[in-house]
């Protein structure tokens, strides 16, 4: 099931991205993002993100509006390892930039305040449907700080089938509005 509904979103995402403006869609997540932002975010506090590829909702939008030191996420093992770049990006097996670990500056999961999570659908309880690898699931299983899903409005949907490894995401932000999380 979670395979078909990966096709489906993906191609709902792929083409709302197409007949979209990438910009106008940047500037709705943007301001969205600062709603939650502006009330949550601490001045100078470090948030992880993520560049992204092909029609991912891009929220780099939102960065120079805040004071927010940003840090991105490297592949390691089985989860993800966050740094703050300094120079250099490269591509990993999936066709990802990353900050190449040697030249950035390594910040440890729990000193980030929150995280800016990709995904190809999410559901109005805050779980979410990603690529497929539980990248973010395995890093964030003991993360205590906010995790923001990142989307277009195309990719929400009443509910979404979910094991007890996922792990749901405190809002989730599109070009359209803010959902937070109801909490059952």
């Amino acid at each position: 099931l979670k395979i078909e509904l990966r096709q489906k979103f993906k191609q709902k995402r792929d083409d709302f991205f197409a007949q979209s403006s990438p910009q106008a869609l940047k500037t709705g997540i943007a301001q969205n993002l600062q709603k939650v932002l502006g009330s949550i975010a601490q001045p100078k506090s470090t948030w992880a993100t993520y560049k992204p590829i092909q029609s991912e909702a891009d929220p780099s939008g939102i960065y120079s509006e805040t004071s927010l030191n940003w840090c991105y996420p490297v592949i390691r093992g089985n989860s993800l390892e966050f740094f703050v770049p300094q120079g250099e990006w490269g591509l990993n097996s999936f066709k990802v930039q990353e900050p190449n670990p040697k030249t950035s500056l390594a910040v440890e999961l729990k000193d980030v305040q929150g995280v800016l999570v990709p995904g190809i659908a999410f559901d109005l309880n805050g779980h979410r449907l990603g690529c497929g690898k539980a990248y973010y699931d395995q890093t964030l299983k003991n993360y205590s700080g906010l995790k923001i899903g990142i989307a277009y409005s195309v990719q929400i949907t009443d509910l979404l089938p979910f094991d007890k490894h996922d792990i749901p995401m405190d809002f989730v932000v599109t070009e359209k509005e803010v959902l937070e999380r109801k909490v059952s």
